[in-house]
Formats: C-alpha cells, sequence, structure tokens
C-alpha cells in the first residue's frame, strides 16, 4: 500500500519547480496537472511566467542591451565600430566592410574582379560619417565619401544597403 501512495519524480514538488525554471513550459503543466499547490499559487506562478514571456516578446536581438543608438557620434561609432558590415549576408557576401576604433577602415569586393580599400574614417554627425580612402588594390584613390546609418544594423554606401554580420 505505501509503494501506491508514494509520488513518482516528475509529481515530487522538487522535480516540478526545476522544470519550472529550466524547462517551464513542461513545469507549467507538471503542476498544474498533479495540483501540487494551491489553485491561487499555481496562477501567481503561470502569470509570472506569462508576463515574462510577454516582455520578452517585443526584444530586438540585432542590437545589444544596451539598446545603442544612432542619435548621438558616440553611439553611431558605437554601432560602427568591431562589426562586419557585409552585402547581401553574411552567408554569401559580395562586399565587406570592417571600421576600426582607431579610425581606420578597410573594405574589399569580389564583383567586377575584386577589389580592397583602406582609409580613414570620422563621424561627422549621428548616423553619418566620411570616409577617406588611403590605399586601394587598383592603385587609384577614389574621392572622399559620406555613409549614413538609418539604424544601428543598416550602413548605405551609395545605393547598396550593408547589414552587420
Amino acid at each position: 500500500m505505501e509503494n501506491q501512495s508514494e509520488k513518482k519524480w516528475y509529481q515530487k514538488p522538487v522535480t516540478v519547480v526545476l522544470f519550472l525554471i529550466f524547462f517551464f513550459p513542461v513545469g507549467l503543466y507538471l503542476m498544474w496537472k498533479h495540483e501540487l499547490w494551491s489553485k491561487t499559487a499555481r496562477w501567481i506562478i503561470s502569470a509570472v511566467f506569462a508576463l515574462a514571456v510577454i516582455a520578452n516578446a517585443g526584444k530586438d536581438d540585432s542590437t545589444t542591451s544596451s539598446n545603442i543608438s544612432i542619435n548621438t557620434i558616440e553611439g553611431t561609432q558605437s554601432c560602427l565600430v568591431g562589426y562586419d558590415w557585409v552585402y547581401p549576408s553574411g552567408s554569401n557576401p559580395i562586399g565587406a566592410w570592417k571600421f576600426s576604433s582607431d579610425g581606420t577602415f578597410n573594405s574589399s569586393t569580389t564583383a567586377f574582379g575584386g577589389m580592397s580599400t583602406w582609409g580613414n574614417w570620422s563621424v561627422i554627425s549621428p548616423g553619418k560619417f566620411r570616409i577617406s580612402y588611403s590605399r586601394t588594390t587598383e592603385g587609384t584613390i577614389p574621392d572622399d565619401q559620406i555613409l549614413t546609418m538609418s539604424s544601428c544594423s543598416n550602413l548605405k554606401v551609395g545605393s547598396t544597403l550593408y547589414s552587420k554580420d
């Protein structure tokens, strides 16, 4: 008789709490199925998890948790530096840019037989920065150019839109 009243491992409160923490959908199911706590306690726990899911539903993973914005010069620099900017995608890039914190950049493209460029960059206003070329694999130095960012994840070079990889 004692064995019949003994709870199985998945019916024990400790197991349910662990499932609530690490596999919350399973934990919620077990909590309601085996009625381990009062109905009020189960509703409160369910509400907490529902609020957590709702709060995280609108988060954008393409930016950092500090919500970096290009609305300031410092924000533009933070969005720009240290990332690979690729076109059309990181899995099959035709063109790429890399900006360093020391004010230098390099870019490369596979179009038209390929070409690489190097130079310096500086932010001139939030979301806008000037690049000055110093060297190219073709030997000719293009004129300075103004690049723009409409967000922390988009870089516009001429009419081409690059994205962070």
